[in-house]
């Protein structure tokens, strides 16, 4: 199909070597979707996109990538595209043994891949899934793509055998998707939209009850014209008032669809209805004619109506409500309010929930007015027509993790912990309540874009297994926080006193009164980079500013820290920030004092206007340190390849909540709190004690 040329387009037009062409032509389906629906087309995301792969072994039932679900938490994604042999037959009659023993065979690899029957064809399919973390409640999604264009009513019956398909395990669930879903998913980014301009539901009866001066209203409406708009608008505004954009990967109610199927006329008995936000109506003649319309709760019903075949007609609850204000931001406030108050059943990720704050709308606008897109919402599509540049796409969840690492020094918890950012309040209020500089904003976009190109390069020319490499691939926010110390240093001239009166031995992880120094919002109203380095943007721009940094800062400090770790990774060294400020900050402070009057900084950072910090500490320092259940993890997901041994072996799920909760710091209190074996604590239980021992005088953070 010519449209899957697209992401060879881009693979080629990034110079990305992660695929080689000939398995992006024999991956590109999976790559195209993938790319739109997982990564909001970020070019940025290339590199984490490749990663996903496991590529295929040549049978006619392959698992292609596997990926964490974007909508639902604990739920992984089992990519797979349909081969080209079963589609060539479209009677649905002689197709369904086919397509049945297809899905057979993509259950038995699945099925083996969770349970770890290690085998050779596997075993690509098994190192792959070994990266996610899986525990009892994990759920399993196989989405099967399809190149082919098919009729409405035969894409039903695909859906719903996809759909109904029983196996063994019942957390495992399937769904097909066709060229219109996959060019729905480019369509979303390159031209969202943000409402249903015109549509029509018809009423079931004539029963209608109005409320608000505005004349909003309750009713029942036909389930078969809501069906009718969800086959027209599913992907086109139809969901775009909601607190998360449409689930298409979410698990398939049953209970909906058995009514749906079997006593449809007691749905309104067993559903809360729909909820749809327009700017305007009118009733004419049983019809209902929407302007400017979404669904703002109902997506899961909506969704299973439209998918599910059906003859009988049913009445589906709705309530329908009139925009009552004239003001855009009055709009859209009203409107969050009401997504948020009717959202309240299921589960909701803190990125959906903040999205309808005022600061989350202000920062939104303050990132229009600086030609970029901010996502504040999961599915949330940049319209790549208007912002097409790489650095012009940002998510606030992203950003988050850049301000707390540039500004206020934490760079290991914004990369370990990037939806604790948002959870929390007091860190969420010390992220978003300030007003940062638009400029700033720009320069981190900058430094993203151009530290990804940077490690492209390296790739070309560094050999596997090298520091530089391994750090290139997880050093992102190290670099932003190691450029947010040299600005504070530079930018600050009685901060820099202060520092340089340190001795060397007290630049280390103890110092509360040196981090309290550095992890003040003082350059948040700064616009950190000089503005010809940016305007003046290439593909190599920051090279120079990256290497130096590697050169003299992170190699030196990832290096003393192996010798005092020698089993850790790039990703421990990365994630935690006791290392940061053990290793990474007094290495910065040096190569400062030393370079300083040898280096003329003003050609890339901004010293027009000079920081404001609090020299003397008046209050204890309030450290945010979110990483000991992640280190726990990371120890046993390391320790279980090492010795080939069952990740819960090592301890469960249960047991490390317990270690995390207590902070314990003893074996016997393994033994006796967390409940660990005789063997648990004798093979594993020093190690545990030593990881927690760095944590053991953090208070816990509660969500307020």
């Amino acid at each position: 199909m010519a449209y899957l040329d697209r992401i060879v387009d881009i693979y080629q037009n990034e110079e990305n070597d992660g695929i080689s062409e000939a398995s992006l032509e024999t991956v590109k389906t999976a790559a195209l979707f993938m790319f739109y629906h997982y990564y909001n087309a970020d070019v940025t995301k290339l590199d984490e996109l490749n990663n996903q792969f496991c590529f295929l072994t040549g049978d006619i039932a392959d698992i292609i990538a596997i990926n964490n679900n974007y909508y639902e938490d604990n739920t992984i994604d089992f990519i797979t595209v349909l081969p080209a042999s079963i589609m060539m037959n479209l009677d649905k009659l002689d197709f369904t043994k086919v397509y049945n023993d297809f899905l057979k065979k993509i259950n038995e690899v699945v099925a083996n891949v969770i349970v770890r029957n290690e085998n050779s064809k596997n075993e690509r399919i098994l190192n792959k899934f070994d990266e996610f973390e899986v525990d009892d409640n994990t759920q399993f999604n196989v989405i099967i793509l399809c190149n082919y264009p098919v009729e409405v009513e035969s894409k039903l019956w695909y859906q719903k055998g996809a759909n109904d398909f029983v196996v063994k395990n019942n957390k495992i669930h399937f769904q097909i998707l066709f060229e219109d879903d996959i060019l729905e998913e480019v369509s979303d980014v390159e031209s969202p939209k943000d409402s249903v301009p015109r549509g029509e539901l018809t009423l079931f009866d004539d029963t209608v009850s109005f409320f608000g001066k505005e004349k909003s209203f309750l009713c029942f409406i036909s389930a078969k014209s809501l069906k009718d708009n969800y086959l027209l608008y599913s992907t086109h505004g139809l969901f775009a008032s909601n607190l998360r954009y449409y689930v298409k990967s979410a698990k398939i109610d049953s209970q909906i669809i058995n009514t749906i199927n079997e006593e449809p006329e007691n749905f309104c008995y067993f559903n809360n209805g729909i909820i749809i936000t327009c700017d305007d109506y009118s009733i004419d003649n049983g019809k209902i004619k929407l302007i400017n319309f979404s669904i703002v709760n109902g997506g899961q019903t909506t969704n299973l109506i439209g998918r599910t075949p059906f003859e009988k007609d049913f009445a589906v609850m709705c309530k329908i409500i009139k925009n009552m204000y004239a003001n855009q931001l009055d709009k859209v406030d009203f409107l969050s309010k009401v997504a948020e108050a009717s959202n309240t059943q299921k589960p909701i990720k803190a990125k959906d929930l903040i999205a309808n704050r005022k600061e989350q709308r202000l920062l939104k606008i303050q990132f229009e007015q600086a030609n970029m897109f901010l996502q504040v919402k999961r599915g949330e599509k940049i319209p790549k027509d208007i912002y097409g540049e790489p650095w012009q796409n940002a998510a606030n969840d992203n950003v988050a993790q850049m301000i707390y690492s540039l500004v206020y020094q934490c760079p290991g918890s914004a990369k370990n912990s990037k939806s604790k950012l948002l959870e929390i309040e007091r860190i969420y209020s010390k992220l978003f309540t300030p007003i940062y500089n638009s400029f700033m904003f720009v320069s981190l976009q900058h430094l993203k874009v151009g530290f990804n190109n940077w490690v492209k390069k390296l790739k070309k020319v560094e050999k596997y297994g090298s520091s530089k490499l391994g750090l290139g691939k997880n050093g992102d926010l190290l670099i932003v926080g190691i450029t947010g110390l040299i600005y504070k240093l530079l930018s600050n001239e009685e901060l820099f006193s202060k520092i340089c009166s340190y001795k060397k031995f007290e630049l280390n992880n103890d110092n509360e009164d040196l981090k309290f120094l550095i992890s003040q919002n003082d350059i948040g109203e700064l616009p950190l980079f000089n503005s010809n380095l940016v305007n003046n943007i290439g593909k190599n721009t920051f090279f120079s500013f990256i290497e130096l940094i590697f050169i003299n800062i992170l190699i030196p400090a990832y290096e003393l820290f192996k010798k005092d770790y020698p089993t850790y990774s790039y990703g421990n060294f990365a994630k935690t920030d006791s290392y940061y400020y053990r290793y990474v900050v007094p290495a910065t402070i040096n190569f400062v004092k030393n370079a300083k009057n040898q280096i003329n900084f003003a050609d890339i950072f901004d010293f027009s206007k000079s920081s404001h910090v609090i020299i003397d500490r008046t209050s204890s320092f309030d450290e945010y340190k979110p990483g000991l259940e992640e280190e726990l993890k990371e120890y046993r997901t390391r320790t279980s390849k090492n010795l080939g041994v069952p990740a819960y072996e090592i301890f469960k799920n249960n047991q490390m909540a317990s270690i995390v909760r207590f902070k314990i710091r003893t074996v016997d209190e393994l033994r006796n709190t967390a409940k660990l074996s005789a063997m648990q604590c004798d093979k594993y239980g020093e190690f545990i004690c030593k990881i927690v021992a760095k944590y053991a005088d953090i208070s816990d953070y509660k969500s307020e």
